[in-house]
C-alpha cells in the first residue's frame, strides 16, 4: 500500500555449467540497502535507504539512467535492474526473464503443478487456499499454492520466504522437462506472451530446451544472501563479490559437497549454500 509501481519480489541470478547442467542460484534480498545502481558505465545516484526491489520501477521512471539513453532498450526497468545486479555479484548477467506472479501460477499449472515437500506449516490466506494453511508433507501444488508458498511470509521473514521461492524453481527445473513443455507448449506461450518478459534472442531457444533436460539430473544448489551472510541494511558488497564468485567455482567439490574446491588460504566452507528443499 502507498508504494505504486512495480517492485520485483524475488531477485536471483542462475549461473548454469552449459557442459553439465550444474546450478547454482545466488539469490539478493528485496530490502538490500545501500545499492549501487549500475547505468552499465557507472553509477547511478540512488538513495541510501532505498531498496533494491524499486530499482526496476527507477530504471522504467529514468530510461536515461542507462549508459546509452536506453533509447533501444525494450524494458528500461528490466534492463538497469540486470546491470546492477550484475554489478552487485560481479559477474555479466546477459539475459533476464521477468516473471509476474500471475504468470507464475499459470506456469506451474500448464506444466501440471509443482511436486514439493513443505517441511512446515506456511499459513496463507483462506480467500486463495480455503484451508489457510499449506499442510507438511510431499505433494503437488496447484499454480495457486505454489504462487503462495513462494509468496507467504505470515509466521516468518522474507528470508525465509526467499528460501522457498529457490526450492519452488529448484522443483520445477527438474520436473518441467523438455516433454512436459512440449506437451504444454500451446498454454506456455500465451502466458509468456502475455506477461512474462525477456531479452533472450528466440535464437537461444532450442539450446535452452537441451540444457533443461541436463538440469534436470544436476547438481542445483542455491546462495542466498541474508543474514548472518550479510546485512541488507548495511552490506558488504566486496564479500558479496567473493562469496559469488568461490559458489559458481566451487559448489561441486570433489566429493560432491558445498563449497568443495576451496583454494589455498580462503578454506571456510560457503555459508548458506545449500538446496534445502525436499
Amino acid at each position: 500500500m502507498g508504494r505504486p509501481g512495480e517492485r520485483t519480489d524475488s531477485m536471483t541470478l542462475a549461473s548454469v555449467d552449459t557442459a553439465t547442467g550444474d546450478t547454482v542460484l545466488l539469490s539478493l534480498p528485496r530490502n538490500l540497502q545501500q545499492v549501487p545502481v549500475w547505468s552499465g558505465a557507472g553509477r547511478v545516484p540512488y538513495p541510501a535507504d532505498g531498496l533494491l526491489n524499486a530499482v526496476y520501477r527507477e530504471g522504467t521512471d529514468r530510461p536515461g539512467l542507462l549508459a546509452g539513453g536506453g533509447r533501444a532498450v525494450r524494458d528500461p526497468g528490466a534492463e538497469l535492474l540486470k546491470r546492477t545486479v550484475g554489478h552487485i555479484l560481479g559477474m555479466p548477467v546477459p539475459y533476464y526473464v521477468m516473471v509476474d506472479m500471475r504468470s507464475f501460477r499459470q506456469i506451474v499449472d500448464a506444466v501440471g503443478g509443482v511436486r514439493v515437500c513443505v517441511p512446515e506449516p506456511v499459513p496463507v490466506p483462506r480467500s486463495q487456499v480455503p484451508a489457510g494453511v499449506l499442510a507438511p508433507g510431499c505433494r503437488t501444488l496447484t499454480g495457486r499454492e505454489a504462487l503462495w508458498y513462494g509468496r507467504s511470509r505470515t509466521d516468518s521473514s522474507d528470508y525465509v520466504r526467499m528460501g522457498r521461492q529457490k526450492c519452488l524453481l529448484w522443483a520445477l527445473a527438474r520436473q518441467a522437462g523438455p516433454l512436459t513443455v512440449l506437451r504444454s507448449f500451446q498454454r506456455l506461450t500465451e502466458v509468456f506472451a502475455e506477461s512474462v518478459g525477456t531479452d533472450v534472442p528466440r535464437g537461444l531457444l532450442p539450446a535452452l530446451v537441451g540444457l533443461a533436460a541436463k538440469i534436470r539430473d544436476a547438481d542445483v544448489r542455491s546462495l542466498q544472501f541474508v543474514p548472518p551472510v550479510i546485512s541488507p541494511g548495511r552490506p558488504d558488497y566486496a564479500a558479496i563479490r567473493r562469496l559469488a564468485a568461490r559458489a559458481v567455482r566451487d559448489t561441486a567439490g570433489p566429493d560432491g559437497s558445498a563449497g568443495g574446491g576451496a583454494k589455498t588460504g580462503d578454506a571456510r566452507p560457503l555459508p548458506a549454500l545449500a538446496d534445502r528443499c525436499g
